[in-house]
């Protein structure tokens, strides 16, 4: 019995909620399916139970592929049978299906229906029979191998054109924005291709935008969604993605009523060693640590995910540990090199962040990254993780240490906050905020960082929820870390960046108030 299938036929049926499925589907196991276990708990009437499992045990023939028909799925799925009866066709320019395990309540464009006595409707959906290519028997805490990237060689890199225009592939037009070093693409409607280099906007098509182009883009960068998740208009959603010839990238897709407007993030294939991230010393000092939280933190698109896969390796490299990773959405393959590297996608791997964390530490892992920490719950968990002897390294966003603090405190009810500074008292090894500021010769980007490293004045100071101090111990005091403004200084010192950049970051905008864009007119 496939139970995703079912799954989806008891929830489009409003037979259980998502709810009462997410809460039983990890007690799934050989004797019960998800319909047994809700009907077990009273959720579910054994008579319904009876009607749902003998239609679909009845119509569920057995289908005989072909190669062009087949689609791979991750390892743990089962290829479920395509249902006997069809509907009408419905147009199929974007698929609709939601982003869960049992996609939700959306409809895909291949839906087909029959009906089943006693119920109003079922709608059933039509799955495509998948490729024998995958090993069902594969432990799910490992990643589908065909989730790895191409060794070198296996893959011939596609060739960049000259120029964009808003006909060109997605696969060309990533591999012209790789030519040019750029890290992200933008596609909105109404407006030229963008590209962003060395942290400049560049526009790089003469026509605009138009709806249809958008949705063959997203379409074509769903083909290469290693779960097989289908779009769902109106929902906004992260995914990595891997395209042949240009290796991956993470989509993000932002609905604007039944328009998709996109932005990637190109992810490189060459790795990069933690020790020439431009990091100030004190933070090698921050993983030396065997358990506690270090948060990595810093604006949208100043390269996070980067420092962490760096950091990750270079745990990996030096110690033999257990590292897990719980990402959204997973970015790079880490090198594995003493330790053992284990790597688990939201939505894909795990139901959330929280059950990702709790999984870690049941799975025994002793060095846990974290990408990204966006709520409250996920905070506690990480704490109660790192109290529990395991280092935790979350990336978050903000833009300074004292702000960063003061956002997470404030995300508490006020009945929590007291434990709140405590536990991150009491767990607190250091933190990094980083900002990726454009050289002067607009070659590229150079890492400018803030770095705290905890000692017990500063754990007094988060119990106090005095985090402005903290932000002045970090200037005041070296021995503690670095801060933002000296670590911009030095690189202005050096010729590296312009000042004008340096007044935009700082802490403490008055040290450059020389550069400001207004005091260099005169006004």
């Amino acid at each position: 019995m496939n139970n995703q299938q079912m799954a989806k036929v008891l929830f489009s049926n409003k037979l259980a909620t998502q709810e009462q499925i997410r809460e039983y589907w990890n007690k799934i196991d050989a004797n019960h399916n998800i319909g047994e276990l809700l009907r077990d708990a009273g959720i579910l009437a054994p008579a319904m139970y009876e009607k749902v499992y003998a239609h679909m045990t009845s119509s569920a023939p057995a289908v005989q592929t072909t190669t062009e028909e087949t689609k791979a799925t991750p390892a743990a799925a089962v290829p479920p049978a395509a249902p006997a009866k069809k509907a009408a066709e419905e147009p199929a320019e974007i698929h609709i299906e939601g982003n869960n395990l049992y996609s939700g309540s959306s409809y895909t464009a291949d839906v087909q229906v029959e009906s089943i006595s006693g119920l109003e409707s079922t709608n059933l959906f039509a799955f495509n029979p998948v490729a024998g290519e995958e090993n069902q028997e594969e432990s799910v805490s490992a990643l589908p191998r065909r989730f790895a990237m191409p060794n070198p060689g296996e893959e011939r890199e596609l060739a960049a054109p000259e120029t964009v225009t808003v006909q060109t592939p997605l696969n060309l037009m990533i591999a012209f924005a790789k030519k040019y070093m750029a890290t992200d693409i933008y596609l909105k409607n109404g407006y030229q291709i963008v590209i962003r280099s060395a942290g400049v906007l560049h526009r790089v098509s003469e026509a605009e935008i138009n709806p249809s182009q958008l949705s063959a883009w997203l379409l074509e960068a769903a083909a290469g969604f290693i779960d097989g998740y289908k779009p769902a208009v109106g929902k906004d959603f992260s995914k990595a993605f891997s395209l042949p010839g240009v290796g991956r990238a993470r989509l993000s897709v932002t609905w604007n009523k039944e328009v998709p407007d996109l932005a990637i993030r190109l992810i490189s294939n060459q790795a990069i060693h933690f020790k020439e991230l431009g990091l100030p010393e004190v933070a090698d000092e921050l993983f030396g640590f065997d358990s506690g939280l270090i948060l990595l933190s810093g604006p949208a698109g100043s390269g996070k995910s980067t420092t962490l896969a760096a950091i990750g390796e270079a745990l990996a490299e030096n110690r033999s540990i257990f590292l897990q990773t719980v990402e959204k959405p997973i970015e790079r393959i880490l090198k594995n090199s003493a330790g053992i590297v284990v790597q688990k996608e939201v939505d894909l791997h795990t139901l959330s962040g929280v059950q990702g964390i709790y999984e870690a530490l049941k799975n025994g892992a002793n060095v846990l990254l974290f990408d990204s920490l966006e709520t409250p719950e996920e905070l506690f968990a990480l704490v109660n993780a790192a109290s529990a002897g395991m280092l935790v390294i979350a990336v978050t966003t903000g833009n300074h240490v004292a702000a960063l603090l003061s956002k997470w405190e404030a995300s508490v009810s006020e009945s929590q906050k007291a434990a709140f500074k405590n536990l991150l008292a009491e767990q607190l090894r250091g933190i990094i905020v980083q900002h990726l500021v454009p050289v002067a010769d607009g070659q590229g980007q150079i890492l400018a960082a803030e770095v705290l490293k905890v000692n017990t004045a500063v754990s007094l100071l988060i119990r106090q929820g005095d985090f402005m101090q903290v932000s002045s111990m970090i200037a005041t005091n070296p021995g503690i870390g670095c801060s933002l403004d000296n670590s911009l200084q030095n690189w202005l010192d050096s010729g590296y960046i312009e000042g004008v950049e340096a007044w935009q970051r700082a802490w403490d905008t008055k040290r450059f108030a020389a550069y400001r864009p207004e005091a260099k007119r005169g006004v």
